[in-house]
């Protein structure tokens, strides 16, 4: 029934798209007086060495990914998940070089009745690679959350323009 919450047609928390940044929308252009975030946090800091707790594998992670990513995209405020990004990342590594040592035997096993099932690792494997996905879609870290963003290049002054110095 329309108009009821749970059903078709009724406001359901966590419905639709998820909100923009203020600052994507600037960058893409579609930004309006109308359509900013009001309540919308802003980062204090940029994020620099990782956590004391971090194991050294997910350290390492966490150190090319604050080096590599461009400046203004990590903030403070975006560690929490990439901390988790990191530590999940390092726990796949580690499930993916088990399996490669057991060969088939880390992706097969059978089960009660001697029928061929997913291993505990292939499953493993599975859940760690979907929570890695929603973790670097959320960060940026994909191809296609990456192309929604597009800087625009600053436009190269005219040569032959005698106000190009101020």
């Amino acid at each position: 029934m329309a108009g009821k919450p749970g059903r078709s047609g009724g406001a359901r928390t966590g419905a639709g798209r998820k909100p923009l940044p203020t600052a994507v929308k600037a960058v893409k252009g579609t930004l309006r007086k109308s359509r900013t975030n009001a309540a919308e946090p802003q980062a204090a800091a940029m994020l620099s060495d990782p956590p004391l707790e971090m194991r050294e594998a997910a350290a390492d992670l966490w150190r090319y990914l604050v080096g590599s990513t461009p400046p203004g995209v990590l903030h403070a405020n975006n560690a929490a998940l990439l901390e988790r990004y990191c530590e999940l990342l390092a726990q796949y590594r580690d499930v993916v070089r088990e399996i490669a040592k057991r060969g088939v035997g880390g992706l097969l096993t059978k089960d009660r009745h001697g029928m061929p099932a997913r291993s505990i690792l292939f499953e493993l494997q599975m859940e760690l690679s979907r929570s890695l996905k929603e973790c670097e879609a959320e960060l940026g870290f994909t191809p296609v959350s990456r192309a929604r963003v597009q800087v625009p290049q600053a436009p190269a002054p005219k040569l032959d323009d005698p106000w190009a110095d101020f």
